[in-house]
């Protein structure tokens, strides 16, 4: 097997998190219509990089959904992480699905201090395999 097509699609690029809603996309906001990709292809990853945090802790997920049917979203992935840790990981979606995006927040907003600038980033990459 060989790679045909291997692309990179952007969620967020440096986003600074300051708020408790769900935002998707860094542009797009955080309704449930916004910040969605299309995600048919042979192998999907996501790559998440969250920097130390100044706040309790920030919460992200990666969402899936079906055009056809319910064209509801699913969870697909949910975690959070803690202040003083950061990450940098990928995660190998496994279902099929015809859309994708990522979602971010904050656990807790403190007195004056949100999120550390620019702390993250989540980018989606889609391989087609001959």
């Amino acid at each position: 097997m060989s790679v045909i097509s291997n692309v990179s699609r952007t969620f967020f690029n440096g986003y600074n998190v300051a708020t408790t809603n769900w935002i998707y996309n860094s542009s797009d906001g955080n309704n449930a219509t916004t910040g969605w990709i299309s995600a048919k292809a042979d192998n999907v990853v996501v790559q998440v990089c969250v920097a130390s945090l100044y706040t309790k802790a920030m919460l992200y997920r990666i969402e899936g959904r079906q055009t056809n049917g319910l064209s509801r979203p699913a969870s697909i992935y949910v975690t959070s992480v803690a202040a003083a840790h950061g990450v940098d990981v990928l995660h190998e979606v496994s279902e099929k699905i015809d859309q994708i995006r990522v979602g971010a927040r904050l656990a807790v907003v403190t007195a004056s201090i949100t999120g550390s600038p620019c702390n993250f980033y989540a980018a989606a990459i889609l391989t087609e395999i001959k």
